[in-house]
Order: C-alpha cells, then structure tokens, then sequence
C-alpha cells in the first residue's frame, strides 16, 4: 500500500499468462446424420465450455456442456449433426477454458458434406 492509501501495482495492466488450448482430434469431415467428436488438451483440472454453429445458421446458437479437463488435461465433447441437407458445409467451434485466474479460447472448424 503506498503513502496515499492506495494498492501498489492495483491496475496496473498486469495479466496472467494465457491458458493454452489446443486440439488433440475433430473429425475433418462428417456426413449428414454422422457425429462429431471433438478432443482438446489443455491444464489438468481446467473447466471448459464451448459452443457450436446451429445446423441453420452461422450463429453460435449450441452449447457445449461444461467438462473439466482430466489428469492429462483432455476434455471431449460428442454431437450428431442433423440428417438432410441444411448442415452442408463448413460449421465452427469455440472452446473456452479457465483455471485460476487464467483462461484461453480454441477456435476450430469442421466439414458436413
């Protein structure tokens, strides 16, 4: 505390270091109906959520349920893509992740044809 009262070093820009995200596995492609696994790796212990482009639009509309990382710091998430037409093409994921007071975020893609 300095002489006025105030917290040294209280706002002073100081960030933690950033979380590292990667992806372990996605399915490049999947067809219409098939499912989607996603693996990512990350700290042991990390709670992670994401969210996925819906079938209908480019908005990230579908949540991904909360895991947390385990021992070797994976998480993974499993979904079956709609049968039809509607899903053809490219659809996006997010995954955000945090421990502490440190987070990171794995953007990533996969191919419905």
């Amino acid at each position: 505390i300095s002489a006025s009262g105030s917290m040294i070093g209280a706002g002073s820009g100081a960030t933690a270091a950033a979380l590292p995200v990667t992806i372990v596995a996605i399915a490049s492609q999947v067809h219409p109906g098939g499912v989607v696994t996603l693996t990512i790796r990350t700290e042991p212990g990390a709670i992670c959520e994401g969210r996925r482009q819906g079938h209908f639009g480019n908005d990230y509309s579908i949540a991904l349920s909360e895991k947390t990382a385990g021992s070797a710091g994976t998480a993974s998430w499993q979904w079956q893509v709609l049968s039809g037409r509607h899903p053809i093409g490219a659809r996006g994921v997010r995954v955000t992740c945090a421990v502490g007071d440190r987070a990171g975020t794995l953007a990533t893609q996969f191919s419905v044809e």
